[in-house]
């Protein structure tokens, strides 16, 4: 969108395959034309002496100003000004707290990636940081999950709650960025077992049955879209695993970008959405964008 503000991501990197697909993932943005600007982290745990023989060779030869800089010449590749951090703490503490000291508009990380130890960030930095993160997240959740080639087609799966309204919120954003994005508003309605049908209350079923919070969900997120000018399909799964329906309908659409919450809760019957994210993360081979 012509005159929009610049976006300001902070990038987290060790070094490592996943590190690079996010640093990767950014920059192209920057190709597809969207104005942005990053503050790259790197986060050394400080290792106690039992660690030390640990580490990975490879990992001990690189300094961490040596993997900064590697993430600073990706970015200017591709026309991204970035600044640098080095943190010696915790790494999922640090991150989210570097993103809010450097008023960052979203976190973007790599799901598996190798810290100082090797398997240090093996996920567990990750689901660090979406606990505590006050910001979009977007999670690179493969090595080579990476955006599609051509105009953007972002899901939104949504199940009305405020993550899920948060995740969408930044995806529009996003997409208003770049040039002939679409989305598809997505709501999954996990069937009612045999169980749930003779014990629920009656306008508990009749509401499940009407798809009343199911429409209330896909209408909000696709007037959002509409809102920022944008064409945005519906779509409604019937589905007992709310992950698989989401991939499945990503990839039957050429989405090339996932968003949704993170802790949401479906109307029938309550489900975590955490957990479904968790799954998500795991299997999709594209950029997945978080919101708690």
């Amino acid at each position: 969108m012509v005159g929009a503000p610049a976006l300001c991501f902070l990038v987290a990197t060790d070094g490592s395959p996943h590190a690079r697909a996010a640093l990767r993932f950014v920059a192209d943005l920057a190709r597809r034309g969207v104005a942005l600007h990053a503050h790259v982290v790197h986060v050394q745990r400080p290792l106690v002496a039992d660690e030390r023989g640990l580490q990975a060779p490879a990992e001990v030869a690189r300094t961490p100003a040596q993997v900064l800089a590697e993430a600073a010449a990706l970015l200017a590749e591709a026309g991204v000004r970035s600044e640098r951090d080095l943190r010696f703490d915790d790494p999922a503490e640090s991150i989210v707290a570097t993103a809010r000291e450097r008023g960052c508009d979203a976190i973007v990380l790599g799901a598996r990636g190798n810290g100082p130890l090797v398997a240090a960030l093996l996920g567990s930095v990750s689901r660090g940081v979406l606990r505590r993160a006050d910001r979009p997240v977007f999670v690179l959740g493969a090595p080579q999950a990476a955006l599609p080639q051509g105009p953007l087609r972002l899901l939104a799966a949504t199940d009305g709650s405020a993550p899920a309204t948060r995740a969408i919120a930044a995806a529009v954003r996003l997409a208003a960025a770049l040039p002939e994005a679409s989305a598809v508003a997505l709501a999954v309605q996990p069937p009612l077992t045999m169980i749930e049908t003779l014990a629920l209350p009656r306008e508990r079923l009749v509401a499940h049955w009407s798809a009343e919070a199911v429409r209330a969900a896909l209408e909000a997120a696709h007037g959002r879209f509409a809102a920022a000018g944008l064409a945005c399909t519906t779509r409604v799964a019937e589905d007992d695993a709310p992950a698989r329906a989401i991939l499945r309908v990503a990839a039957e659409e050429g989405c090339g970008l996932i968003a949704m919450g993170t802790r949401g809760r479906n109307p029938l019957p309550e489900l975590l959405l955490g957990s479904v994210a968790q799954h998500v993360l795991r299997d999709a081979r594209v950029p997945v964008l978080l919101a708690r």
